[in-house]
């Protein structure tokens, strides 16, 4: 499910600053893409308003009337931007309506979300769930998530998906520092990560800049020194 959005949150850190009118043409549209692009927004911006209009979306409590878009409250209407109540009602609201693809995709946003969730089972069970593949699209929501996790455990998953998501950043030095803080990681995940960088693909190295590739050259070799039975090893123990 990560993998799927990950790869659909392409450029959503731009969309994030779209306008309430571009937001609510998005989530009015009756284009999928749109509505998936508007999904990304709010999940790029990951703020309690975007949180919430997210879950109204998932609740069927999300309405768009002209540029104007709010989560109805019982008898309020609440502006998705402010979180302020607009009075008088917008006239001529419409639901949100979702197919069963736009709804996939706003269940992966909100698990994604539960990285920010009161429950501290809920917060694992999504932190557990990145290590099945984190993007750099991702990382805004990590780092965020980071900064406020203060269970060691949870802490410790996210900080391996944060430097997982790294690796495929555009900055070498962002790579570079990924493969850092792997190296120290005594997950055994992190093995085939660092392999993967020193494969070719055609001509050339997945990883493209040479002193990321010495440094896990360097760091994988110093882990199987270390665990000569590496590969015997379950990715899951």
């Amino acid at each position: 499910m990560f993998k799927r959005l990950a790869a659909l949150l392409l450029c959503c850190l731009l969309c994030a600053a779209a306008s309430a009118g571009e937001l609510a043409k998005q989530l009015a549209s009756d284009d999928s893409d749109e509505k998936i692009t508007a999904i990304q927004t709010l999940l790029a911006r990951g703020d309690a308003q975007a949180q919430a209009t997210l879950k109204a979306m998932s609740d069927e409590a999300l309405f768009v009337a002209g540029e104007q878009v709010f989560i109805l409250d019982g008898e309020k209407a609440i502006d998705v931007e402010s979180g302020k109540e607009i009075t008088p009602m917008p006239e001529g609201a419409e639901g949100i309506t979702l197919n069963n693809r736009v709804r996939r995709e706003l269940e992966g946003a909100m698990a994604t979300l539960a990285l920010f969730d009161k429950d501290r089972s809920t917060r694992l069970k999504a932190a557990r769930a990145l290590q099945d593949g984190a993007s750099p699209e991702m990382l805004g929501i990590i780092g965020r998530a980071l900064a406020e996790e203060k269970d060691g455990e949870i802490h410790e998953l996210l900080a391996l998906a944060e430097a997982q998501a790294s690796l495929h950043a555009t900055d070498a030095a962002v790579r570079l520092k990924a493969v850092r803080t792997l190296a120290e990681s005594s997950n055994p995940r992190v093995q085939p990560m660092l392999s993967a960088l020193l494969q070719k693909n055609g001509d050339s190295f997945v990883e493209p800049d040479e002193k990321v590739r010495l440094e896990a050259k360097a760091s994988r070799s110093a882990r199987s020194c270390c665990s000569p039975h590496w590969a015997l090893r379950s990715p899951t123990a």
